[in-house]
Parts: structure tokens; C-alpha cells; sequence
């Protein structure tokens, strides 16, 4: 389904569609990975998803993005 929609949608609004489709836990761990990609870290991003997830959803996310690497 993400196939289709980058075919036929583009720039910001085929990002937001994409993101739309992913599961908390899998949105989670993207937003992770690009918080810490390329040269500078997204210190926000990580305070946020650290200090305001409950403990089970940072062992999904923990499992979810140790699954993706």
C-alpha cells in the first residue's frame, strides 16, 4: 500500500501518509532513527519519546528497533 501512494502522491503529503500507516510502536522507532541519523542529534526528539512513553511501549520500541537494524 505504501508502494501506491508514493506512486501517486509526493513530497510532504506522501511523508504524512506514510507515517499515517505505521503503528505507534514503529513510528516510535523511525522518529528514533531519525533523531540520531546524519551529523547532529535531535535531542528533543529522543527527551520526548524517553520521558513520555510508558515502560512497555519503550520495551516494544526497544524490540522493534533492535529488529530493524
Amino acid at each position: 500500500m505504501i508502494k501506491d501512494l508514493k506512486s501517486d502522491t509526493s513530497g510532504n503529503f506522501s511523508n504524512l501518509l506514510e507515517r499515517l500507516l505505521m503503528s505507534p510502536v514503529e513510528l516510535d522507532c523511525f522518529e528514533l532513527k531519525q533523531a540520531v541519523k546524519g551529523i547532529g542529534t535531535s535531542e528533543e526528539t529522543l527527551i520526548e519519546i524517553l520521558a513520555s512513553r510508558s515502560n512497555e511501549r519503550l520495551k516494544a520500541i526497544n524490540e522493534s528497533y533492535q529488529k530493524s537494524n
